[in-house]
């Protein structure tokens, strides 16, 4: 019994050492995003908790470059995020959901002799001033003397601040509960995507056969697969933009004496997204240039000009992509995306004849209507 008492008291020993070590001092900053918001806006959840350095009770002053926007209190963390009680709203617009934003510790504000004036006017003796009430905890003779304080108004609205913070305790921080579906903090940090699509290609160009040019033209269904890697850990500008890797595929006829031509393309694109591309539940655009190789074919293709002869071709070459769209991805991860793009490539083919090697070209270029559905994971 006594070795087993021993080993609770190390191991609190242990944890309380660590959790001052690793907390942060007075006038540290810490980059942070908003994950959550209640209606009121006076309750947040964020993406940095106690392997950040945060605890319960730091105070902390939230701002951006154009300045401070409120002013809170750790009232939860566990290691990777933690909630906070806003008390002091100086930019309502700034406390939203998937806000950037820094935070410097700060002590807590002093109570003023005004009671006009004070954040809180009545609190047990003991207790650091300047701290929202925490209602849930308080004993009913400091609820009465808080409500006849301030007022049975102000009561009801931190009541009702106190149900809101409990729904998101309850959806974030319960390890217990089998969640039907990802919560969109989870969703924040799922930095990949696989990209299923279809579109319409229309490509015009030439096939030079030999010298001799002849006209070009290929209207047919295009399929592609991507995997799109996020960056959401990043607090620059960086995580507005993503990288793909695809592989796609066409095929269809051409115009060149009844022939067909069909393309496996490898290559990578990247994105910008004009807001932040890991936001649930709202529209995205973005612009996204893509370049790779192609592994093209060309069937029944005549051997020279106004020959009847055919032969079959394979060649390879390039192709580059530039265009724009729009996403939106749920709260559970799957998506779709819709983008319309200028495509253009330029394929090359060897062919030996009459004792030399000759080079065939054809090149394709025009507009792509695309559209696909996609899984974040």
């Amino acid at each position: 019994m006594t070795g087993r008492l021993l080993k609770i008291l190390t191991f609190s020993l242990i944890t309380l050492l660590s959790t001052s070590t690793l907390a942060l001092d007075i006038d540290e900053k810490l980059t942070f995003r908003i994950l959550q918001t209640s209606t009121s806006k006076k309750t947040i959840l964020m993406n940095r908790g106690l392997e950040d350095g945060l605890v319960i009770g730091d105070h902390a002053k939230f701002f951006i470059t154009t300045g401070v926007f409120a002013r809170a209190v750790c009232i939860k963390a566990t290691p990777s995020r933690s909630v906070w009680s806003i008390y002091r709203i100086v930019k309502p617009s700034e406390i939203q959901r998937d806000k950037v934003a820094n935070l410097k510790i700060s002590s807590p504000v002093k109570l003023t002799n005004d009671r006009s004036k004070s954040l809180q006017a009545t609190y047990p003796s003991g207790k650091q001033m300047g701290e929202p009430v925490d209602i849930n905890r308080s004993s009913p003779q400091q609820r009465s003397a808080y409500a006849q304080s301030q007022g049975s108004s102000r009561y009801d609205k931190n009541y009702e601040e106190q149900s809101e913070l409990e729904a998101i305790k309850t959806t974030s921080f319960s390890s217990n509960q089998t969640m039907s579906r990802p919560t969109p903090s989870k969703i924040l940090d799922k930095n990949m995507a696989f990209n299923v699509s279809a579109g319409l290609n229309m490509l015009s160009g030439t096939y030079d056969n030999v010298g001799v040019s002849t006209d070009a033209e290929l209207s047919s269904l295009g399929f592609a697969g991507e995997f799109e890697l996020f960056f959401p850990k990043s607090q620059s500008f960086l995580q507005k933009f993503s990288l793909k890797a695809s592989v796609g595929y066409y095929s269809g006829s051409n115009g060149i004496s009844e022939s067909t031509s069909s393309s496996i393309d490898f290559g990578g694109a990247v994105n910008f997204h004009i807001f932040n591309p890991l936001a649930t539940n709202r529209f995205i655009p973005y612009v996204e240039f893509g370049f790779g190789l192609s592994m093209t074919s060309l069937n029944e293709i005549p051997e020279t000009a106004g020959s009847s002869t055919t032969e079959s071709l394979s060649g390879s070459g390039t192709y580059m992509n530039f265009g724009g769209g729009i996403k939106y991805t749920l709260d559970s991860g799957f998506g779709f995306y819709a983008k319309g793009d200028y495509f253009s490539s330029s394929s090359t083919f060897s062919i030996e004849t009459g004792g030399s090697t000759v080079e065939n070209t054809i090149s394709l270029s025009g507009f792509r209507a695309i559209g696909g559905a996609y899984l974040r994971f």
